[in-house]
């Protein structure tokens, strides 16, 4: 790869005044050492949105999270060339190496022939279309006198139809969103589609594999290898061993900034929008959405709510210390009286006197004698130790001179940032599956300490208004049972 290759590739780039020397420096540096073939084609892909980012952008305009770890903030990293493309996952790479294997598959099962003319048109147009969206489709498909426009992709694992009830996920979404990116730049250069479709390769991961081993070890002859096998195998059409065939809807309304308008005016408008934002630095759309204001009539609620949590804390500790100190002079009076706490008739705690011997205090006092305190400890049958009947950094100084710790392990817990990776590398989006929780803690402002110590204050002395509220509600009761008595005809008669 010459120098003079890669500044006529960099010469294309329209917000190249925003990138910073170091940052190409950098990038160059990086996708030299890891991708050196695809340089190139890695600078021209930095040029404008392709097919596969317009999801991303859609998305987050739609207020979501997009899959695949991917946001508008590591997609401007990319194009700013602030961030060196990611090596492609297995699963990423048995796409790319088999994808022609797949389109030839296709037209040796079903019929029809590859429109040649059609893609390379396409790739052969080097300006962005719309000022700002490029892309190469995989595949246009010439079958029964219609031109299809397929989206070859080869999932973890595939489905034969949207089965989350109806439901498009945000990645299938993606999906369909980069189906209607190509055919909108076709359409521009006068081929236009009839019918969108996803071509989703489903097969046993183990032969995936294997084909793609194969067309990375044998060349030309393993090449036809693995279209002869697809050929045969695929045309079972059989769960596990079939391409499903997805249609991408014709017309998809997506909100867009608070605004109903159909996916092919959204893709145009968004990618205009943040490719604006890659030539001058004006914040990109997504920056300046925040979250709703808080209206009057929640902050009015949570205000209240705030206050009565308070004046609850503050009953709560007056409370306890109350409950403690009580308890500790019941005690007191049980001890100097000798009395079996069991025994008494109380009404509103049950007692039990239980009595233990202060084994700490009992042995020191008995290791001033001539006694042997090894002959105290308890028996330990073999048959009954527990684990913390162990001393555990012995177990483990021994298990490891045995060469036999790893066998005692417990299986070992989920690591966070591992799960978040492969969920983020198989499309599914992590924060699916976090809770929120709220933690109240007590603040430790002046104003809230000033506030606490007079509501402990207004506290002080709360058992002696239970009380009267307690002789009050039995009076009322007395009086309401009286009234009862009184209107019986016994009671009048009498």
């Amino acid at each position: 790869m010459n120098v003079e290759q890669i500044k006529k590739a960099y010469a294309t780039i329209l917000h190249a005044s925003n990138i910073k020397a170091q940052d190409l420096k950098s990038w160059l540096s990086a996708v030299s050492e890891h991708d050196p073939k695809r340089l190139i084609w890695h600078i021209e892909r930095n040029r404008g949105i392709g097919g596969s980012e317009i999801g991303t952008l859609l998305l987050e305009a739609q207020g979501k999270t997009p899959p695949f770890g991917k946001t508008s903030q590591s997609l401007a990293a990319e194009k700013l060339f602030k961030l060196a493309p990611q090596r492609a996952l297995p699963h990423m790479l048995r796409g790319i190496v088999l994808e022609n294997a797949i389109k030839e598959s296709i037209v040796n099962i079903y019929g029809g022939v590859r429109d040649y003319q059609a893609e390379t048109t396409i790739s052969n147009h080097n300006e962005l279309v719309n000022g700002s969206m490029q892309g190469n489709p995989d595949f246009y498909w010439s079958y029964e006198k219609k031109r299809i426009l397929l989206d070859i992709k080869v999932p973890i694992n595939a489905e034969s139809s949207n089965n989350n009830g109806g439901k498009v996920s945000d990645k299938e979404f993606s999906y369909q969103a980069q189906v209607h990116h190509y055919d909108i730049i076709g359409e521009q250069l006068g081929i236009k589609a009839d019918k969108l479709m996803i071509a989703q390769l489903d097969a046993p991961q183990a032969l995936l594999e294997c084909w793609t081993n194969m067309l990375f070890k044998q060349g030309k002859e393993g090449y036809k290898s693995v279209v002869d096998q697809m050929t045969i195998l695929l045309a079972q059409e059989a769960p596990g061993m079939q391409i499903n065939f997805i249609e991408v809807p014709e017309k998809i309304d997506i909100d867009i900034y608070g605004t109903t308008m159909d996916i092919r005016e959204a893709i145009p408008k968004i990618s205009n929008d943040f490719f604006s934002y890659l030539q001058t630095g004006e914040p990109w759309i997504q920056d300046q959405v925040e979250q709703k204001p808080i209206t009057p009539e929640t902050r009015l609620a949570l205000q209240r709510h705030d206050a009565t949590l308070g004046k609850l804390r503050a009953i709560n500790e007056y409370t306890s210390q109350r409950i403690a100190l009580e308890q500790e002079a019941m005690s007191g009076v049980l001890a100097h009286e000798n009395i079996d706490g069991s025994q008494l008739d109380t009404r509103y705690f049950k007692i039990a006197t239980t009595q233990t011997l202060d084994l700490d205090s009992a042995v020191s006092t008995a290791s001033r004698y001539a006694v042997d305190l090894s002959q105290l400890k308890k028996e330990m049958p073999r048959d009954s130790i527990k684990a913390n009947d162990l001393d555990i950094s012995k177990v483990v100084q021994t298990l490891g001179d045995l060469n036999l710790l790893d066998d005692c392990l417990k299986s070992p817990k989920w690591d966070e940032n591992k799960v978040k990776d492969t969920l983020i590398a198989v499309g599914e989006d992590p924060n699916k599956f976090i809770d929120i929780n709220y933690q109240f803690r007590k603040s430790t402002t002046k104003a809230a300490k000033q506030d606490y110590n007079l509501l402990q204050n207004l506290t002080d002395g709360v058992e002696e208004f239970l009380e009267v509220q307690q002789l009050r509600i039995q009076h009322e009761q007395e009086i309401q049972s009286q009234a009862e008595m009184d209107s019986t005809p016994e009671m009048k008669a009498g």
